[in-house]
């Protein structure tokens, strides 16, 4: 799965927060359309708040450094080839519920 991480579009002086409320991620297989604007990039467009040391920092993430983190997913059966081809750890174990 491909994604397109974009802003919905706001005052280009905008501080970390708000910036993060209007940060979206779009599915590419879901988009229909796109046009090119010609406007300018905004100012904010470069800063390095996506790092997870900067997000951890804002609490947008609740571990620290080090901290194993234990996943359990029920996806559906479709869902989980993406899984198959592209582990999210090195000791991702996979087990079959159903058919679905």
């Amino acid at each position: 799965m491909m994604y397109l991480t974009g802003f919905y579009p706001v005052n280009d002086h905008i501080d970390n927060k708000e910036l993060l409320k209007a940060h979206r991620n779009f599915a590419i297989n879901r988009i229909t359309q796109a046009s090119i604007i010609n406007k300018l990039i905004p100012d904010w467009v470069g800063r390095d708040v996506f790092t997870l040391n900067s997000l951890q920092k804002l609490g947008k993430l609740e571990f620290g450094k080090n901290v194993e983190i234990n996943l359990v997913l029920k996806v559906q059966k479709y869902a989980c080839q993406h899984l198959y081809e592209r582990p999210l750890s090195i000791n991702q174990q996979i087990t079959i519920i159903d058919d679905t």
